[in-house]
């Protein structure tokens, strides 16, 4: 109870906003990385799926981003 009557309450309402933002956003990183793993997991092509890249394939040695690879 200390702690509270120390802090105001608009250090408490940032400190629950980032939690529910960094939850929202893992939940996200999640789902976004399970569906690039589900997408190429049946192929022989090598996937992994990073922050800043999204859902990458391996094509020549080279990572390109799944959504421009075609199959003909």
């Amino acid at each position: 109870m200390k702690l509270l009557k120390k802090m105001p309450v608009w250090a408490i309402a940032l400190i629950i906003f980032l939690l529910v933002f960094f939850a929202f956003k893992a939940t996200n990183y999640v789902q976004n990385r399970y569906s690039c793993y589900a997408k190429w997991a049946d192929s022989t092509i090598e996937s992994k799926y990073t922050i800043r890249g999204g859902c990458l394939i391996k094509h020549n040695d080279n990572w390109i981003p799944s959504e421009v690879y075609r199959v003909n």
